[in-house]
C-alpha cells in the first residue's frame, strides 16, 4: 500500500507542480514519509531541471527547499551559479550543516 500511496504522490508532483507538496506533510505519517522518498525528491528535481533555465529551476525549488536538505544545497548551488546567493544566506547555510552532511547531500545530487 505503502508503494501505491507514494505513486499517487509522485503523480500528483507530476500533474499538479510542487507548490502544494508541503501539505502533505501535515497529512499523516505515511504521507510524510512518501513526500521524503527518493522517488518523489527525483520528480521534483527532474521538474525543476526539465525546462534548463536556471531562473525557473530556482523558483520551482524554493517552494520546496524547507523540505529536503539536499534540495536547499541545490537551491544554494543554483543561486551561486546564477550570481544572485547573499553572502548571509550562505553563511546561514555552513552554519546549518556539517560539512561532513553537505558532502554527503552533494554527493547525492551527483549520483
Amino acid at each position: 500500500m505503502a508503494l501505491q500511496y507514494g505513486g499517487r504522490v509522485v503523480s500528483y508532483v507530476e500533474e499538479e507542480g510542487i507548490g502544494e507538496l508541503k501539505n502533505w506533510l501535515c497529512i499523516g505519517k505515511e504521507s510524510r514519509i512518501n513526500v521524503l522518498s527518493p522517488e518523489t525528491l527525483f520528480t521534483i528535481l527532474q521538474l525543476a531541471f526539465r525546462t534548463c533555465h536556471l531562473n525557473e529551476a530556482l523558483i520551482t525549488i524554493e517552494q520546496v527547499k524547507d523540505v529536503y536538505p539536499v534540495v536547499e544545497l541545490a537551491y544554494h548551488m543554483l543561486l551561486s551559479c546564477a550570481g544572485t546567493l547573499v553572502t548571509d544566506d550562505y553563511l546561514n547555510l555552513k552554519n546549518k550543516y556539517l560539512f561532513e552532511v553537505c558532502s554527503r547531500l552533494a554527493d547525492m545530487l551527483m549520483y
